[in-house]
């Protein structure tokens, strides 16, 4: 018999598919134009805006930042206008803005730039004892008329400066010492102002005059050693209103310093500036006054201070170039300039190359002035071509702004 059929039974099971997750869609990158609705700056609206920035950062120097919302204000105008895009660019507006407060006893030299000119971790022992109390280290700085040296005050526990002034009877200057070196320590004593060296005490040993005073360890001459290219020009900024501050206090007591340079301008750790040497200083009864030629190092001097010797005209009477004041404003303004750069304005190898170069520079002597050279006899045969100048705009133009250049300008007087 034929084999029964086989039952057909349920259908074979399958393996059930499951279908692959289809990829990943990339996300599209971000519009490089921003969408339609918003307004898009151009080029005219975000150089007006990179102006008024400008406008608003020297506006906030003029006036000393003191509001922290609007300086936040200011950041973020300048993030909008393309200029401090970067973190440095934003830290360089804060330094310039942090730096450029003027109010009393907040304009610093920055430590970073102070620290540059590394001091000795340790002193040298004590090699002499002086008024039996202080102990001398090291001699830090020497003149004409006397030393400054760095000693330690046994009873006070304070590091000062002490002065010596050379006194030899034998010396034929010994006269004009002892004139010097009192009216020295008698404006010392007057000038009581931060941004002047304080007088501490005197005393005499062996017929020599000491004049103690606060030791202060470095000089603007060693910030500049250390800065051979000159300085940012917010730090140009607090050196020059702390000599200024100096000097408008000097002024009114109707003295003229007559002797500013760098080596002469110490820095305190704190970044506190301050006038030292008061040497060649002199009270004076007016604007313009005859007093003695010899003053200031050459590279500093004023154009009324360059005309000649002093020489006696034909009735035998003794004929100097008068000067006051404005000479220590012209120094400033020299020195401004040297900080800027790191170079010299005018460094002449003779008075007449000198005030060549000032001429060069400012323009011609006035006629007070020529007539004073050409009468000297000193100067007989001497032209002085002025020839072609060379502005100021043209060396500092990329370092300062026009304030700044404004202002190098205003002490840069050939008529003050």
């Amino acid at each position: 018999a034929p084999p029964a059929p086989l039952s057909p039974g349920p259908p074979p099971r399958l393996a059930k598919v499951v279908p692959e997750p289809p990829p990943p869609v990339a996300e599209a990158p971000p519009p490089r134009t921003p969408p339609r609705d918003e307004p898009r700056m151009d080029l005219l609206e975000r150089e007006k805006m990179q102006e008024e920035f400008r406008r608003n950062v020297k506006r906030a120097i003029r006036e000393g930042m003191e509001d922290k919302d609007r300086l936040k204000a200011l950041l973020k105008q300048a993030e909008m206008s393309g200029i401090a895009k970067a973190d440095k660019a934003v830290k360089d507006v804060l330094d310039l803005l942090s730096a450029a407060r003027v109010p009393e006893g907040r304009v610093k030299i920055p430590k970073e730039v102070i620290e540059m000119v590394p001091l000795p971790e340790t002193d040298a022992p004590a090699w002499r004892v002086l008024g039996s109390q202080y102990e001398v280290s090291k001699v830090v700085g020497e003149g004409a008329y006397g030393m400054v040296m760095k000693s330690f005050n046994r009873k006070t526990r304070q590091v000062v400066a002490i002065k010596e002034f050379k006194v030899n009877d034998d010396d034929p200057d010994a006269e004009e010492v002892r004139r010097t070196s009192k009216r020295e320590v008698a404006l010392l004593k007057a000038l009581n102002h931060k941004n002047i060296v304080k007088y501490l005490s005197e005393f005499y040993e062996k017929e020599k005059l000491y004049v103690v005073m606060e030791f202060v360890p470095r000089n603007l001459l060693e910030v500049l050693e250390a800065h051979h290219n000159g300085l940012h020009e917010h730090v140009v900024r607090c050196c020059i209103y702390q000599l200024c501050k100096a000097m408008q206090f000097i002024h009114k007591q109707d003295i003229v310093y007559r002797d500013i340079k760098p080596e002469n301008l110490l820095i305190d750790p704190q970044g506190t500036l301050k006038l030292c040497d008061f040497g060649f200083a002199r009270k004076v009864s007016s604007e313009k006054t005859i007093l003695t030629d010899y003053v200031a190092t050459r590279w500093y001097r004023a154009p009324e201070l360059l005309l000649g010797p002093p020489f006696r005209d034909e009735n035998g009477r003794e004929v100097r170039s008068p000067y006051g004041k404005a000479v220590d404003m012209w120094a400033i303004g020299c020195l401004m300039g040297e900080l800027t750069d790191g170079e010299p304005m005018f460094a002449g190898d003779s008075d007449i190359d000198q005030l060549m170069r000032i001429q060069k520079v400012q323009g011609g002597l006035t006629e007070e002035m020529a007539k004073l050279f050409r009468v000297n006899p000193n100067n007989q045969g001497i032209k002085l071509n002025v020839g072609k100048q060379d502005d100021l705009q043209f060396k500092y133009g990329d370092k300062l702004d026009s304030a700044g250049l404004d202002f190098l300008r205003s002490l840069l007087l050939i008529d003050p």
